[in-house]
């Protein structure tokens, strides 16, 4: 599961995420453009789960996020930040009992976006809440 943010010099400021051939994006409300990017990468770990849930329930998984921060939280079981504490008992909250990653891993920057699998950058006429679409193609 590949999940991602975007905020400063993004078209449309957003959080998405992909797994298996299906991928949402969502555009973020103005209430939360004053978001660190740490804590909406990992609202977008978050939110991916929720989107994915179907799929993910008695899969194996391992996440795949380009924020070192939420790669040690998850990895370490902790955070250092109260907000990044507060959301990493959410996402474990959120996945159990029926779901879990089997690993997470970290990659640099772009590379998330640079696989040519998914399209990250929100519609903007996605501003109703997230939309899920059948495949990326």
């Amino acid at each position: 599961m590949y999940t991602d943010a975007a905020l400063l010099g993004a078209p449309v400021p957003g959080l998405g995420g992909f797994l298996a051939g299906r991928y949402f994006s969502f555009a973020l409300p103005p209430g939360m453009l004053g978001y660190g990017i740490p804590q909406l990468e990992f609202l977008a770990i978050i939110a991916a789960t929720f989107v994915f849930r179907g799929t993910l329930t008695g899969a194996q998984a391992v996440l795949v996020t380009d924020s070192i921060t939420s790669h040690l939280s998850i990895s370490n079981d902790g955070a250092h930040t109260a907000e990044v504490q507060w959301l990493h008992l959410e996402l474990k909250r959120v996945i159990r009992p029926t779901l879990d990653f089997t690993g997470t891993r970290h990659v640099y920057g772009g590379a998330v976006r640079d696989t040519g699998m998914v399209r990250l950058t929100p519609a903007p006429t996605s501003r109703c809440g997230p939309r899920v679409a059948g495949s990326s193609h």
